[in-house]
């Protein structure tokens, strides 16, 4: 099961999003993070191009762990 919510910045989407899969006892992926994660990885890369940044991406190892504070 896949649920995707979007809307503005701190209009509570994490929020509602962690307390929807607690309830629903399914998985959480904050999406931003992974943005984030790639966006890091391309500028350690010094910015390649789409193409050779599609290339490096079998090689990386991305590791998500979510923990309920």
């Amino acid at each position: 099961m896949i649920i995707v919510i979007d809307g503005p910045a701190g209009s509570g989407k994490s929020s509602t999003a962690k307390k929807i899969a607690e309830l629903l006892d399914i998985q959480y992926l904050d999406s931003g993070a992974l943005y984030r994660a790639l966006t890091c990885l391309w500028l350690m890369n010094d910015k390649p191009d789409l193409p050779e940044f599609f290339n490096i991406l079998p090689g990386v190892k991305l590791v998500a762990e979510y923990r309920n504070q």
